[in-house]
This record gives structure tokens, C-alpha cells and sequence, in this order.
């Protein structure tokens, strides 16, 4: 499957930082910390930068800073969201334990992570 890898990370980044509580957001179970450190570590291991291409068209481009990075998880993640929209997946709410006040926006976007 080819996949426009920077809108795909940019599209599970934004669901990332979205609030809990927000319809679109990706939650991930209830641990401590330390069970979510090594896939906070590979989600976290590429770089958003706000780049212009030919044609004027602003762009967030993903890189790794070094060859050390690993990254298989952050990959694998934003891979299965770009199979799942292709296979017609979508987002359940479960309208009785959804919090019955909006959230908050989080003013954090990809965008403003880009350098």
C-alpha cells in the first residue's frame, strides 16, 4: 500500500494531542507511564517541519534525526490508520460514557510543532 507518509503522521499526530474525550482522538489504555514510554518514544522520535514546496504550498514534513532512531511502532501505528480508513473504518462514540461537556481545544496542533 503506498500512503502519503506526512499526511498520515500528521493525521495521527493531530488525534494524538486531541483532548480526551474529543470524538476523533486516539486513547490509549489506562497504564502507568512506564508501559506507554517505548511507544511514546517511537511516536516521538520524528521531527514535523513546516516546509514550502514549488508551488507555494505549505507542507509538514516528517524526519528522523538520526539513523539511530527507532521508529517501527510510530510506523506501524500511522500505517494501520491509513489501512483502516482505506477499509472503511470509522470512529465509534459511545454516547453514554462520552463526557456530556464539550472539551476543551487543545491550541497544540502538528503545525505548531513544525520548526
Amino acid at each position: 500500500m503506498l500512503i502519503d507518509t506526512n499526511f498520515w503522521k500528521s493525521f495521527v499526530a493531530e488525534r494524538l494531542l486531541a483532548g480526551k474525550g474529543a470524538e476523533q482522538s486516539i486513547v490509549l489504555f489506562k497504564a502507568k507511564p512506564h508501559q506507554h514510554r517505548m511507544l511514546a518514544e517511537h511516536c516521538t522520535c520524528e521531527i514535523p517541519t513546516m516546509k514550502t514546496g514549488k508551488s507555494g504550498m505549505q507542507l509538514i514534513e516528517w524526519t528522523e534525526p538520526g539513523s539511530n532512531a527507532e521508529n517501527d511502532l510510530w510506523d506501524c501505528l500511522v500505517y494501520s490508520s491509513a489501512l483502516a480508513s482505506l477499509e472503511g473504518v470509522r470512529v465509534m462514540v459511545d454516547r453514554k460514557s462520552a463526557p456530556k461537556k464539550k472539551p476543551k481545544k487543545r491550541k497544540r496542533r502538528v503545525a505548531a510543532l513544525a520548526c
